[in-house]
């Protein structure tokens, strides 16, 4: 559906809760999903924003699609930096930005650094309860960020 087939006042609404940033996104300052994501509503009914913004702009989003944020700002309702994509190349893209590790993690409860300084006292031959008393960080995590490489793979072993 073309921008013009979209009722005005929901056009109107919708611009009224966009704020252009320097970077060249437009940041949603409207209600967010918990994960960053837009929403908007009409008439009793929910909607995401970039995805709306996405179909005013360019028409339809194909079957099968999703809509991908090319800045990874999930606020970002800006149709150029949204394109569609299949699901998997959304979670190709999201993994080789760092998405689900680390400090782009929202769920991280510790930094990079003090992942490496975890492995690196391991390296240096310093047991985890010694690491846990030293810096604070409960055993089991100790031990997670020392035996699973996997969690924050950017820090390396």
């Amino acid at each position: 559906m073309a921008a013009s087939e979209y009722p005005i006042e929901f056009r109107r609404k919708i611009r009224s809760m966009i704020k252009k940033a320097p970077n060249g996104c437009w940041l949603w300052i409207g209600p967010r999903h918990p994960k960053g994501y837009g929403r908007v509503s009409y008439k009793g009914k929910g909607y995401y924003a970039h995805r709306q913004l996405k179909e005013m702009c360019d028409g339809k989003i194909p079957d099968g699609q999703e809509v991908h944020h090319k800045c990874r700002n999930p606020s970002c309702v800006n149709p150029a930096h949204l394109e569609c994509v299949t699901h998997a190349e959304n979670m190709r893209a999201a993994a080789l930005a760092g998405a689900w590790s680390g400090k782009k993690n929202s769920n991280a409860k510790h930094t990079g650094e003090e992942v490496a300084r975890v492995r690196l006292l391991h390296s240096l031959g310093v047991t985890s309860p010694s690491i846990e008393e030293i810096m604070g960080i409960p055993y089991r995590t100790v031990r997670e960020y020392i035996t699973n490489p996997s969690s924050w793979p950017s820090i390396g072993n």
